[in-house]
């Protein structure tokens, strides 16, 4: 049973490095419909959100309002397949995700693929399949949400052989026309893909080079970039690791920005040993959000280059422009709770 969503007003003193400061923070709040959801996406309004979780051994995807009202769309992905990346389109008009899906009479040798991933395309207003992909993996909608840049992977352990009708690589699909281009990355592994807005470029990396792809001319090159992670402004990019850490640079020169890291692990409670995560730019605020150690979602401002606000850990999701954040709230033991959800409005967090 959902419980109705309360909206309410907390004015709340926030201490951050020493500063204290008026934030407030409008709450949707409510129980999760079924067992505890481990994905929620906000819509660009923040009027309604999806919830992805699994009852009587599916899974679902499902629609609600911020009442939590269930809407009619309502998306079964597939009985107990586990589900992987997901994702709104910036216009909050298509909605994508990754599953894991068994193949049938694999062959059991050692070192050979037993399933295979597959992106889906979904349409919101009816939650009918629009396009899929075998192999889909890492994916990247186009700033106008027309578009998907997306790269395959091999399900498995490194060195797993591919499914024979594998061909790997990074392509674009054109949701409209339904036409499908291979992107030539010359001798670049994909290991992410990232349709950064600033420049409309699609950004490639292997986690050892760059490459740059223009789909307006069709035509792409290795850029001296460590990171595809771009600033809504193109001033800076993020670097991350394909087992964790994050990197802040400045594009115009490459420089890697050691005293704003310094000031972001310092907001982990087990600093100098915490984590130091990349989540996302907000388009809104043109700001980096990343995790502090376990404790702590940290909001960086590198137009002034200070912490600009932050919020407890449990984080699940966001709107596409970055202002609304779904996290589980803690208990007072101070561990999540998996089975509730909270919706906090970023822009009331930033330091006034």
């Amino acid at each position: 049973m959902v419980i109705l969503a309360i909206a309410k007003e907390n004015t709340m003193k926030k201490a951050i490095s020493g500063t204290t400061f008026i934030s407030v923070i409008l709450i949707l709040s409510f129980t999760c419909p079924s067992s505890a959801s481990d994905r929620i996406i906000v819509t660009p309004d923040g009027n309604s959100y999806f919830a992805s979780y699994t009852g009587k051994g599916k899974t679902y995807l499902t629609m609600f309002d911020k009442n939590n009202n269930k809407l009619s769309w309502n998306h079964l992905v597939q009985d107990n397949y586990h589900l992987n990346n997901v994702s709104l389109d910036k216009t909050g008009n298509k909605f994508a995700y990754v599953e894991y899906r068994k193949l049938q009479n694999a062959n059991q040798s050692e070192g050979t693929a037993q399933g295979f991933y597959r992106l889906v395309i979904l349409d919101v207003k009816n939650s009918k399949e629009i396009a899929s992909f075998s192999h889909g993996f890492y994916f990247s909608f186009s700033p106008n949400g027309n578009e998907i840049a997306f790269a395959e992977r091999v399900a498995g352990e490194e060195g797993t052989l591919p499914p024979p009708d594998y061909q790997g690589g990074a392509w674009l699909y054109n949701l409209n026309s339904k036409s499908q281009k291979h992107i030539d990355t010359g001798t670049i592994g994909v290991m992410d893909i990232n349709w950064s807005s600033h420049d409309g470029n699609i950004y490639v990396t292997n986690n050892a080079e760059v490459y740059c792809y223009n789909p307006r001319t069709g035509k792409g090159k290795i850029v001296p970039y460590h990171g595809i992670y771009f600033s809504p402004d193109g001033k800076y990019y993020v670097q991350t690791g394909d087992e964790g850490g994050a990197w802040l640079y400045r594009t115009s020169d490459n420089k890697e920005m050691t005293d704003w890291e310094y000031l972001i692990r310092r907001e982990a409670e087990n600093y100098p040993n915490a984590s130091f995560n990349f989540i996302c730019w907000s388009k809104k605020l043109n700001m980096a959000i990343f995790s502090a150690g376990e404790d702590k979602i940290v909001i960086f401002d590198p137009g002034k280059a200070k912490i600009a606000g932050s919020f407890r850990p449990g984080l699940i999701g966001f709107n596409a422009d970055g202002t609304k954040a779904a996290v589980h709230p803690l208990a007072s033991d101070r561990r999540i709770q998996k089975d509730k959800v909270e919706i906090l409005n970023l822009l009331d967090l930033i330091k006034k």
